[in-house]
């Protein structure tokens, strides 16, 4: 799946009731859009490091 513009912003487990309707051990990417807007995939452990060697990491601001 295409996500153009998107960069990686997050990486969270999910929430308890997040987990009832999806598999609990999965982790939450967050990917922001450039034009704005965002959204929020859910992967499996393993396949984690597939998406976000695919996906451009977001700048953090140096402290």
């Amino acid at each position: 799946m295409e996500l153009p513009g998107g960069r990686a912003t997050g990486l969270r487990v999910p929430s308890v009731k997040e987990g009832i309707s999806i598999n609990p051990g999965s982790r939450i990417v967050t990917c922001a859009y450039d034009g704005g807007g965002s959204i929020e995939i859910a992967v499996m452990p393993l396949d984690v490091r597939e998406l976000l060697e695919a996906l451009p990491q977001a700048d953090t601001p140096s402290p």
